[in-house]
């Protein structure tokens, strides 16, 4: 039992870091270098707000606010 929760714990671990990549490659491809406070954000959020994050970039005119 302790093997399968590791498991879906690196699944879900490995997942996270994959949907932070491919909206900090869409971020990039939208509004150029990224400034090193916004990867901080993108490498702490959980998969909800890059979830979330992932949507609203397709209506951002701006790069987000990096605080």
């Amino acid at each position: 039992y302790i093997k399968y929760i590791f498991i879906e714990w690196q699944a879900l671990r490995n997942s996270n870091g994959l949907k932070c990549a491919v909206l900090k490659r869409l971020l990039a491809r939208k509004f150029g270098s990224l400034p090193e406070s916004i990867e901080q954000r993108l490498k702490a959020a959980t998969l909800l707000k890059l979830e979330t994050w992932s949507l609203n970039i397709l209506d951002a005119a701006i790069m987000p606010d990096s605080k």
